[in-house]
């Protein structure tokens, strides 16, 4: 559906619910997973809390739907950052340090659904896929400007996410610095161009 044929009950209904969906990942990140309320997150969001039920079946689903809402935003996000990269290098490091710039800038939230223990703080693909395709996509076009080496690029994809993911993980799992410009390089030059010195065995 168009923007242009959009209700604005639609557009109002979108609008409340990223509040919605912000204000829950405010709240989770200042007060943890366990003692964050539907009554204080509908407070954050400034609703009332049976409004919160109206699009949630519960906090479970609230949170499904914040990480969802957050993967999108970081599909978003990657993207963008590729208008002033040129080459396919240049462009996957790009995405890289947004996908990273993103999970610092929300790093409170994560690490509260991490230290919670709960499923879905380990991303499942179907939520990943968005960027992975991004990914892929940088990838089969290095490929085809002769830049990159021919190899499967959603293979590819998925190994750059999931050590992008690594480097998050390390941080929020140790309590560690998060991961800046130099982290970022440091993985992307062993996958760019490897460890080993002369031929692949």
């Amino acid at each position: 559906m168009s923007e242009a044929t959009r209700t604005k009950d639609e557009v109002l209904k979108d609008f409340r619910t990223r509040e919605i969906l912000e204000a829950t990942r405010r709240v989770i990140g200042e007060l943890g997973y366990t003692e964050a309320s539907m009554e204080r997150i509908a407070q954050e969001a400034g609703v009332a809390k049976g409004t919160l039920y109206l699009y949630f079946e519960n906090k479970d689903g609230l949170l499904d739907q914040a990480l969802d809402y957050g993967q999108d935003e970081l599909g978003e996000l990657m993207g963008a950052a590729l208008d002033d990269a040129d080459g396919a290098l240049a462009r996957l490091r790009a995405a890289v340090l947004a996908g990273v710039g993103h999970a610092r800038e929300h790093r409170a939230f994560f690490q509260a659904v991490v230290d919670a223990g709960h499923p879905r703080a380990q991303r499942s693909d179907r939520a990943a896929r968005p960027h992975m395709d991004l990914l892929a996509g940088i990838i089969a076009d290095g490929m085809r400007a002769g830049t990159l080496r021919a190899i499967d690029p959603q293979r590819a994809a998925r190994l750059i996410s999931h050590a992008m993911s690594g480097l998050v993980a390390e941080s929020l799992l140790r309590g560690s610095p998060f991961p800046g410009e130099k982290d970022v390089d440091a993985m992307l030059d062993v996958i760019f161009h490897g460890i080993a010195v002369g031929e692949r065995p």
